[in-house]
């Protein structure tokens, strides 16, 4: 073999060893970038399970709040069922105050008669809850435990402006107390159903005061208000006993000779302006002063369990 073809065929084999190595040079890098496609593709379809696993677990999560809006309250109607109430999933807002009082007016729930047996507490704090959902208000019901008797049940707002505000919308059958004018008497009667502002604080009375006349919803005002019906009442019960007084002291006699004349004359026109004050006191205050029922030692509020089954 001449020289030429040696030198051609050594320089043959050296090219095609080149290109070997280089062909296995290219399917070693190609099966590595296969072997980390593949550990991509693992990784990936991990975090797809993951993302399954976790999109089923929320599922679930919206199955049980689902659950939870459509659940039962811990407090019995008339009827012996517990309070079912409706929530508005499609958005309620917060009011503002006034916003409130408008809602208040136009709604009726307090007008309906309480019945024992029939429309108790827990009827019309259901009732006015879903009313006031229906209304695109968000509401709440309260349930007002005391220190002794059964709990009563009232409805909660948070305004915008006065924060969280107490509705006791139970209507005529609450007991009320008033002093009568002349004799300084406490009368006990029936209210006629009104919207009344309800104020609450733990280890004190539960107190009501008529909506038209709750210039605060703070149990301070409240506090305010209880004394003013007590001094009122403190007046009346002293003016009381001063016409007493006069009466006895007059003895029925209608002609009286001076100086006696312009003595009674002088007393019984001092007791027309006590009078005259009183009834300016008076016509500040509301027709029922609402007895306290009792003292309040826990208060549960209920924002999202509900259930509409009308």
């Amino acid at each position: 073999m001449n020289t030429k073809v040696k030198a051609f065929l050594v320089a043959t084999l050296i090219l095609l060893a080149g290109i070997t190595i280089v062909l296995y040079a290219n399917y070693r890098s190609l099966q590595e970038q296969t072997d980390s496609l593949k550990q991509q593709i693992s990784t990936l379809q991990q975090e797809n399970s993951d993302l399954q696993d976790e999109n089923s677990d929320l599922r679930e999560e919206n199955s049980n709040l689902e659950e939870e809006l459509q659940g039962t309250l811990p407090y019995s109607k008339a009827n012996g069922t517990l309070i079912t109430l409706w929530n508005n999933l499609n958005g309620t807002h917060n009011p503002t105050w006034q916003e409130l009082k408008r809602f208040l007016d136009s709604d009726n729930t307090e007008q309906i008669l309480y019945d024992y047996n029939s429309f108790i507490c827990g009827d019309f704090a259901e009732r006015l809850h879903n009313n006031a959902e229906q209304a695109g208000i968000r509401a709440a019901v309260a349930i007002i435990y005391f220190t002794s008797g059964p709990p009563h049940a009232i409805d909660a707002f948070y305004t915008t402006d006065k924060g969280l505000v107490y509705i006791d919308d139970t209507g005529e059958g609450l007991e009320f107390v008033v002093t009568d004018y002349f004799s300084g008497t406490p009368i006990y009667g029936l209210a006629k159903g009104k919207d009344k502002v309800a104020y609450i604080s733990v280890g004190k009375d539960y107190g009501l005061i008529e909506l038209s006349y709750a210039g605060s919803t703070e149990y301070s005002f409240y506090t305010s208000y209880s004394t003013k019906i007590a001094n009122y009442d403190e007046q009346v019960e002293l003016y009381n006993v001063e016409v007493d007084a006069y009466d006895t002291a007059l003895g029925g006699r209608v002609f009286l000779d001076e100086p006696e004349y312009s003595y009674f004359l002088n007393w019984y026109n001092r007791l027309e302006d006590e009078r005259a004050e009183l009834n300016r006191i008076a016509s500040t205050l509301p027709d029922y002063y609402y007895k306290p029922m009792g003292i309040v030692s826990k208060v549960e509020i209920y924002w999202n369990t509900a259930d509409w089954n009308g």
